[in-house]
């Protein structure tokens, strides 16, 4: 389970939001696993009013690296105080965690306004 008491940019507003770029690497033996275990997750998320948008992504020339991007309403402080500490995380973390090959890596950035565009597929 990730360090949740870590403060993460304490100066931001809790209303400022953020978008959440997160990269695990697994053994792609375990990728049927993994998605498995990641459904309740996501389908927590995105049922979550501060969750604005979310997309996952798999990079094709290894199956292992999976990606993903969430947008919130929230800060970072908040998500990891209010949103990664809900019960659907718990046995996500619990069966995940032992799949990575590698550290997660997690990225948080601030939207830059007048940049956003999001058209209906």
């Amino acid at each position: 389970m990730p360090d949740l008491d870590a403060p993460i940019y304490p100066n931001i507003p809790e209303s400022e939001g953020c978008a959440l770029h997160v990269t695990i690497y697994i053994d792609p033996n375990n990728v049927k696993a993994f998605f498995e275990a990641y459904r309740p997750v996501y389908d927590g998320c995105v049922s979550e009013k501060e969750c604005t948008f979310f997309s996952v992504y798999q990079n094709p020339e290894n199956p292992g690296q999976i990606s993903w991007i969430e947008h919130s309403t929230k800060n970072p402080e908040w998500l990891f105080k209010n949103q990664f500490t809900k019960e659907y995380y718990r046995e996500y973390f619990k069966v995940t965690e032992a799949m990575f090959v590698k550290p997660r890596e997690i990225k948080w950035f601030k939207r830059v306004e007048g940049y956003t565009t999001v058209k209906e597929e």
